[in-house]
């Protein structure tokens, strides 16, 4: 009998158990944990035994890689003391608006290390005019986070790459960021790394046929934006994004925010990743209710691991941003509707409400002393519809058909009645 012929190896840079990639001896190795023990393998055999993997070469990786002797020296290191540690570095790097951003930007650096426990991925988003610090503190969170890289393209096909093969922290510093997502196509890939499981599909070869010339990437994972055009309100990709708008401070920054100067914390966040690898987080409640509660959830969970001053100033800052989402909203359509749905609620008769008495509420005087432009009916009945409120017109005039439930869950997402006029 022949021998049976050893499956041919190929390169993955992902898989379960897999600490990071690491460099012995000027090659790249697999840093695993198994039952609770590190070990170093040139190529690795998945549970079943018939599929051999090997790492990548080096010219093939986009982020840097450290040692192998470095990062296990590490493995005894205190979660808290490397979160200082961070915390301090990076306020010598760029202004952030208060303590409480330092706080959430550090805590991020440590989310994308243990992600894989998490459904959502939030964006972080750096945002203001040019020379306030936006690459800098930008180039610093991706050298910092897991497997960052960092880049000013946006061609689509090196980004699903990217994100299918090394399920990486991706950083993009981009001078107006919808505007060219939408000329290279690459908007939807931006706009699914939010969520854990998000795929693409691309077609690859038109000449293999139906269901062999399409391939399917992942492309969910940590994004981190700067950008001097503000992201409109009206697209998707805001409502995924953590905002920080960066404050007016000039100065003399030393070069700390390189590869070569943040080596060091990579090796120690790749020590803290294995300590926690495939660990189950505590049960935390979500933050705040919606979009806001979904991405923030992931960073209240991480930093249960960190000091709890990490804790203290994320809650903070979360706080802000639901009390400036709901300040945002009260300057919206679809706040000014909901509020005149609170305000004739005793004007219900039989479970209807004439349209034209919500269209004189909401177009009342104190709208336009205020400098609102009046609604129009049709706008009204557009956004009705977007509201999820039903109507039916009856001997020639319409009515909302008054659905308590769904009230009661508009006015609590939009701070009503708690939330005075704008």
């Amino acid at each position: 009998m022949g021998k049976s012929k050893k499956p041919k190896p190929t390169f993955s840079a992902s898989f379960p158990g897999l600490v990071d990639l690491v460099v012995k001896d000027g090659i790249v190795r697999y840093l695993i944990k198994e039952e609770g023990k590190l070990k170093i393998e040139s190529n690795h055999r998945n549970a079943s035994g018939k599929t051999l993997v090997q790492p990548p070469d080096l010219s093939a990786i986009p982020f840097s890689l450290p040692e192998a002797s470095e990062v296990t020296q590490f493995m005894v290191e205190n979660d808290h003391e490397l979160y200082w540690d961070i915390y301090e570095k990076l306020k010598t790097v760029s202004q952030l608006p208060s303590e409480d951003h330092y706080h959430l930007v550090t805590v991020y650096v440590f989310f994308t290390y243990i992600q894989e426990g998490f459904d959502y991925f939030p964006i972080l988003w750096f945002f203001g005019l040019p020379e306030r610090g936006k690459s800098r503190i930008l180039k610093a969170v991706i050298h910092l986070s897991y497997r960052g890289y960092y880049t000013e393209t946006l061609n689509e096909a090196h980004i699903f790459r990217f994100s299918d093969l090394f399920k990486g922290t991706l950083g993009l510093d981009v001078f107006d960021l919808i505007k060219r997502t939408k000329a290279k196509g690459s908007h939807d890939l931006l706009l699914g790394r939010f969520e854990k499981g998000m795929v693409v599909p691309r077609v690859t070869n038109f000449e293999k046929g139906s269901f062999q010339d399409t391939q399917y990437y992942k492309i969910s994972g940590p994004t981190v934006f700067a950008t001097n055009v503000e992201i409109p309100a009206d697209d998707p990709l805001r409502s995924r994004c953590l905002q920080i708008t960066m404050p007016e401070a000039r100065g003399k920054y030393p070069n700390n925010n390189t590869v070569e100067a943040l080596a060091e914390f990579k090796a120690r966040l790749i020590a803290f990743r294995a300590r926690h690898l495939e660990k189950t987080f505590p049960e935390v409640e979500k933050p705040v209710a919606g979009r806001l509660g979904d991405i923030t959830h992931p960073l209240v969970c991480s930093a249960t691991l960190l000091p709890i001053e990490a804790t203290e100033g994320l809650m903070a800052l979360i706080t802000d941003l639901e009390n400036e989402r709901q300040d945002n909203q009260a300057d919206t359509a679809a706040w000014r509707i909901v509020k005149g749905l609170y305000d004739l609620r005793d004007e219900v008769k039989n479970g209807r409400l004439s349209v034209a008495g919500l269209k004189d509420a909401v177009n009342m005087v104190k709208y336009e002393e205020d400098g609102y432009a009046p609604l129009s009916i049709q706008l009204i009945g557009r956004e009705l519809n977007a509201l999820g409120i039903k109507r039916r017109k009856s001997m020639g005039i319409k009515r909302i058909i008054w659905n308590r439930r769904l009230m009661d869950k508009l006015w609590d997402r939009y701070g009503i009645p708690e939330q005075e006029y704008p």
